[in-house]
């Protein structure tokens, strides 16, 4: 839905040179077209946003770029190749970047490539880099900075409640690590084997030994960047996090922001109802054609009517006034879709909260909680039932004014409309 930032961000890698340590020993090496050098290196903080960062979650990943600062978090082996441009004669470098080991080269230019990559093809506890530019060595050189690109990503679930979290590339399992609340990995390929995607997921577990998937098989993710997810479901499209993202934004009132869900239909639908701020929550219940999102009013001639038209993404739309950025109420098609086109498991209890859940068909699901209805002040029928609006009013019936989706915790569906002024959930949509 947004735009990506940068692509790649530039590390800054330093190559100290040093004499020996005895006068001794520099005559027997001495020679004014060689030089003794050991590799280290500094992270350049002068641009703290190496990684592409977001407003929302930068907390977290302010944590996580102390480490990667720091080098505790960054692979401590290197492997360089130095290449001789005028001779081709090729030095290949194996080490540590601790261990300040000597190693004498002859002066003049040089291409270089090489990795800082801690063990693991797909997840990893560490931070990878990549190096490839040319550098000039003089006798008289210092300091010889390398740039370093980014070889992975990082994604963190910042979930307390998960106490365990897994990959399954489609062949194997591989463990995220933990960071105080954090479970994490720093990724230099695909979560999954490409010819095995459609059989790749993460799997994880709560606290209260509840699991979960999410399928991974059509995800992606880019080099350089971290994503950060504070909740996840049984099965979601996870959108990245971009810089100024408005992803799961706080509304005075309302919730945040939902992720958009792609259940493999012709819309996407967000992860929760408006008014609630994780998927484990009911939200709040609405008047329909009330873009305020406050009225109780107990007469529909305070609501928003005309026979037969739709309010989707109009001014009398709460989820595009609300959520703006595309976000709007499903039309009694897209509802009917939802209840037609995915496989549906009902009274299922997710932290505590009762609801269905709606798997579609490319696998991933959402949530819907039984948060009943409102009438006036009044509240009925919470953990039996979840009543969701269209955006679509009825031609006939002034009294029932807009079609709706009513869930029950039994699996029966009815589609028989509601009154406007009667308070039900709503679920938004977007493309």
């Amino acid at each position: 839905m947004k735009s990506y930032i940068q692509s790649l961000l530039i590390a800054i890698f330093t190559i100290g040179f040093t004499a020996c340590s005895s006068d001794n020993e520099f005559e027997e090496t001495q020679d004014p077209n060689k030089v003794k050098v050991t590799f280290v290196y500094t992270l350049d903080t002068s641009n703290s946003g190496t990684m592409s960062r977001a407003t929302t979650n930068e907390e977290v990943f302010n944590e996580f770029y102390a480490k990667i600062t720091s080098g505790e978090l960054v692979a401590p082996s290197y492997s360089l190749t130095l290449t001789e441009v005028n001779t081709g004669v090729v030095y290949t470098f194996n080490g540590n970047w601790n261990s300040h080991d000597l190693t004498t080269l002859n002066t003049g230019t040089y291409s270089v490539v090489g990795t800082s990559t801690a063990d693991g093809a797909n997840i990893q506890d560490k931070c990878s880099f990549t190096f490839n530019e040319q550098i000039e060595i003089s006798a008289t050189s210092n300091v010889i900075t390398l740039h370093a690109n980014y070889d992975c990503f990082l994604l963190i679930f910042n979930n307390s409640q998960i106490e365990s979290l897994e990959n399954n590339n489609g062949n194997t399992q591989s463990s995220f690590y933990t960071f105080e609340d954090y479970r994490y990995a720093f990724v230099n390929d695909k979560l999954f084997i490409e010819e095995q995607k459609d059989n790749a997921y993460i799997w994880g577990k709560y606290t209260d030994n509840a699991e979960f998937k999410i399928f991974t098989g059509n995800l992606n993710f880019e080099k350089g960047k971290y994503y950060v997810y504070n909740s996840v479901s049984n099965g979601f499209d996870v959108p990245p996090m971009e810089n100024g993202s408005v992803t799961n934004r706080e509304i005075e009132g309302f919730g945040r922001v939902a992720d958009a869900v792609d259940l493999g239909l012709s819309i996407k639908w967000a992860s929760w109802n408006i008014g609630a701020s994780k998927i484990a929550d009911y939200g709040g219940l609405y008047g329909a054609g009330d873009p305020t999102g406050l009225l109780t009013s107990m007469s529909y001639y305070d609501y928003y009517y005309e026979y037969g038209e739709s309010i989707c993404g109009t001014e009398y739309d709460l989820a595009t006034v609300k959520w703006q950025d595309g976000w709007r109420l499903p039309t009694m098609a897209e509802l009917t879709e939802l209840k037609e086109s995915c496989t549906w498991e009902h009274s299922v209890t997710l932290d505590g909260v009762l609801g269905s859940t709606a798997t579609g068909p490319n696998g991933n699901s959402i949530f819907i909680p039984y948060a009943g209805y409102r009438h006036g002040n009044s509240f009925y029928n919470k953990d039996n039932n979840a009543s969701l609006y269209s955006g679509d009013m009825g031609d006939t019936s002034f009294y029932y004014g807009y079609n709706d989706l009513d869930i029950n915790w039994d699996g029966d569906f009815s589609t028989d409309g509601c009154k406007n002024c009667d308070g039900q959930s709503i679920r938004p949509v977007c493309e």
